[in-house]
């Protein structure tokens, strides 16, 4: 799934729906911070998935991240039964990280693999804001 404007919300709970893994920090690169959420949500850790998510996007306000808070964690059940419904999470890879260094652009590809062997795939979207990768939810 893309990030798109409008959709912020929507492709969060895409990737925690794709999602439930292991966490030792956020690093400074697109592809550390998007594994580090999932596999902060694999693990079962909603919340600071959703925490980690919140404090790597690049909103203009801090209502705008307050707001997608709420709304993602509201979804929660949702997305921890519809992993369950296919039997759960095997793992998360890393499949492609693209740095446009020119324009301060990143694009993180990532998978989920589930126990019933389905597979999802995402695609979140970055840019360099004052020298930091942050998710840009409203890339087109």
């Amino acid at each position: 799934m893309k990030r798109k404007n409008g959709l912020g919300v929507f492709s969060l709970v895409a990737v925690a729906m794709f999602v439930l893994a292991s966490c030792c920090g956020v690093g400074n690169s697109p592809a550390s911070i998007e594994m580090s959420i999932q596999k902060e949500i694999q693990k079962g850790n909603f919340e600071k998935g959703v925490d980690l998510f919140i404090k790597n996007t690049n909103f203009e306000k801090q209502e705008d991240a307050e707001q997608m808070k709420l709304l993602v964690l509201s979804f929660k059940e949702k997305i921890e039964q519809q992993s369950e419904a296919k039997g759960g999470v095997k793992e998360v890879k890393l499949v492609k990280e693209s740095i446009d260094e020119e324009n301060n652009t990143a694009t993180v590809e990532t998978a989920v693999v589930y126990n019933d062997g389905s597979e999802e795939a995402n695609t979140s979207d970055y840019v360099r804001v004052d020298g930091k990768w942050k998710i840009d939810p409203m890339k087109k």
